[in-house]
C-alpha cells in the first residue's frame, strides 16, 4: 500500500487513540472528584456524590478509597450507600455480606428515606440502595427480611415504593416473603394484593 494511502490510517488511529486516552484521564478526573465529595462536605452532597458514584466504574484504587471512608463516615444513610457503592461495584461476597449487614433493619431506615428527600430525589422512588437491597433479597434471606421489615415503618410514597419491590419478589418466592413477613409481624395482605394486580397486567 503506497505511503499516502496509509496517511489516513495513521490519523484515523492517532485520534482513536488520543480519545480514548483522553476520555479516560476525564472519568478518572470525574471519579477522583467524586469521591473527594463523597468523603468531605455537608451530609447530603456527600450522599448525592456517593449515589453518583455507584453508576460509576471504579477501579481498584477507587475502590480501596471506599473502603477507607467508610469506617470514617459518621452518618448511618451515608454509610450505607457507601457500602452499596462498594457491593454494586466489586461485586464480592464479603461486600455484599457488610452492606446488608450494615442495611437498618428498624426506625433508622426513615434516616435514608430523608436523606434522598434531601438529596431532592422525588417522593416514591426507592434509593438506590433499597432497590439494590430488594435485587440481594431474591437469594439472601436475611436481605429479604431487612427489606420486609422496613414497612413497619414506611407511609405514603415510601410504603407504596417499598410493597412495589416486595411483591415483584412475592411473585417468584411467595413462600420466603410470606415467612419473612411472618418473623416481622408483618401483615402480608397488601403485598399479595399487590402481586396479584401486577400479575393481572402482566
Amino acid at each position: 500500500m503506497p505511503l499516502r494511502a496509509r496517511i489516513p490510517i495513521f490519523l484515523g488511529l492517532f485520534l482513536f487513540l488520543w480519545l480514548t486516552v483522553t476520555a479516560s484521564a476525564l472519568a478518572g478526573t470525574l471519579t477522583a472528584s467524586l469521591l473527594s465529595h463523597a468523603s468531605s462536605g455537608p451530609p447530603v452532597q456527600r450522599y448525592r456524590a456517593c449515589l453518583f458514584l455507584g453508576e460509576t466504574v471504579l477501579n481498584d484504587t477507587s475502590l480501596n478509597a471506599l473502603r477507607a471512608r467508610i469506617p470514617h463516615e459518621p452518618s448511618l444513610a451515608n454509610r450505607v450507600c457507601l457500602r452499596y457503592v462498594l457491593a454494586k461495584r466489586s461485586q464480592e461476597s464479603k461486600a455484599n455480606r457488610a452492606f446488608v449487614m450494615t442495611y437498618p433493619a428498624d426506625s433508622n431506615i426513615r434516616l435514608l428515606w430523608k436523606r434522598q428527600e434531601q438529596a431532592g430525589y422525588p417522593l416514591g422512588i426507592a434509593p438506590p440502595p433499597e432497590r439494590y437491597l430488594a435485587q440481594r433479597a431474591y437469594t439472601s434471606s436475611k436481605a429479604l427480611r431487612k427489606l420486609v421489615a422496613g414497612l413497619e415503618y414506611a407511609d405514603g410514597a415510601h410504603r407504596e415504593s417499598l410493597i412495589e419491590l416486595i411483591s415483584r419478589i412475592y411473585l417468584q418466592h411467595p413462600g420466603r416473603v410470606v415467612d419473612a413477613a411472618r418473623a416481622a409481624r408483618i401483615p402480608i395482605a397488601a403485598i399479595k394484593q399487590h402481586a396479584g394486580a401486577m400479575k393481572c397486567h402482566e
